[in-house]
């Protein structure tokens, strides 16, 4: 090789290979490759498993960066001089990488413990709600026997504690049936998806919850029948739960009106924030929208959290579950849901879910 005294003084590590009976061969290294290998032989330098090779076994270039044994990054250059010689040149570029894998470690752990969090919490739920129902059988049997039994020795003070009871085992009972419902909702890997149509589900929902007696609703699609891929029990509770809401949230003196529009976007025409600027993918919007009471829009996040209320429980029953089972929903759907909302004037929630879970 030439003079290597430039090269000695490189910044840059750079080792040079020579052929010798058909074997690559280290021949040079200068200080910054050998303080690199941190080494100070030649024969304990060695690339040799990180060069990617031709069909003929010439060297042909590296990785776009490779871990050393010693743990460092590093980022090389492949130089080739004649058929018989190449030069490598080698840089470390570890205060790039480490800070970098360490922000993917960090978000890794971080959302392990999310997930295992999650999990405990589902655990929790299903366990709790479960193993309460004993007990509260029991307090209903025994309530009900009093009334019964005893209702008339037990004077004017003794029944309106007895009816305390069982309005708060009543609303117990709700709680516990609503906690189990959102720790099966909450278990996506057993949501079974079928085609089905949204105007089908919707209208058994309106029939079963007998909201035409009661209320306006107004339906309005943009197809005759969009179907969807979805899970059959879950969009029924989803459509189910927002639309006893809208019942429930009423003004006073203001006749309850309800409207429903079904249409079927690309990801990128959803209409509110989100990350999906290019998406094609198809969702079936969903907007239910009414006249009621309305919230304000600090508040537009919140009401999708479990056990989170706006409303003191004399104003309106409900368990603050219902909407965090709808979150569930629309998530084990791969979906979006938002809410919007004005005080006294309305609220509409729109939802979006793709149309193929495939």
């Amino acid at each position: 090789m030439e003079d290597n005294y430039f090269l000695d003084q490189h910044p840059i590590g750079c080792v040079q290979y020579s052929k010798s009976d058909s074997n690559w061969q280290v021949t040079y290294a200068n200080a910054a490759a050998k303080a690199l290998f941190e080494v100070a032989e030649l024969s304990a330098i060695d690339l040799s498993a990180y060069i990617q090779y031709t069909d003929d076994s010439a060297p042909l270039g590296f990785p776009t960066s490779f871990l050393l044994p010693n743990q460092r990054w590093v980022q090389a250059h492949l130089h080739l001089h004649t058929p018989q010689s190449f030069s490598v040149w080698i840089s470390d570029i570890s205060s790039i990488i480490q800070p970098l894998e360490k922000k993917v470690s960090d978000a890794e752990s971080y959302k392990e413990r999310i997930l295992k969090a999650n999990k405990a919490q589902e655990d929790f739920a299903y366990t709790a709600s479960h193993d309460l129902q004993a007990p509260l059988r029991k307090i209903q049997s025994f309530a009900r026997l009093l009334s019964d039994r005893h209702n008339a020795n037990l004077g004017s003070q003794g029944q309106d504690y007895l009816r305390r009871i069982t309005d708060s085992a009543r609303h117990m009972e709700l709680l516990i049936n609503d906690l189990l419902s959102f720790s099966r909702f909450t278990r996506h890997d057993r949501t079974v998806f079928e085609r089905l149509s949204v105007l089908d589900v919707l209208n058994n929902v309106l029939s079963e919850t007998n909201v035409h007696q009661s209320a306006q609703v107004d339906i309005r699609s943009s197809l005759e029948n969009p179907d969807i891929d979805a899970a059959p029990m879950q969009l029924f509770r989803l459509l189910q739960n927002i639309i006893e809401n809208a019942m429930k949230f009423v003004r006073p003196d203001v006749a309850p009106r309800i409207q429903i529009d079904l249409s079927v976007v690309e990801g990128q025409a959803l209409p509110f924030d989100h990350h999906l600027e290019s998406d094609k993918t198809p969702y079936q919007l969903i907007q239910i929208s009414d006249n009621g009471v309305g919230f304000s829009e600090e508040n537009a996040e919140r009401i999708f959290r479990i056990f989170q209320r706006l409303h003191g429980k004399s104003e309106y029953l409900g368990t603050g579950i219902g909407l965090a089972i709808c979150k569930k929903i629309v998530e084990n759907h791969k979906g979006f849901i938002r809410a919007r909302a004005v005080p006294m004037e309305g609220a509409i929630f729109i939802i979006a879910l793709p149309v193929n879970q495939s």
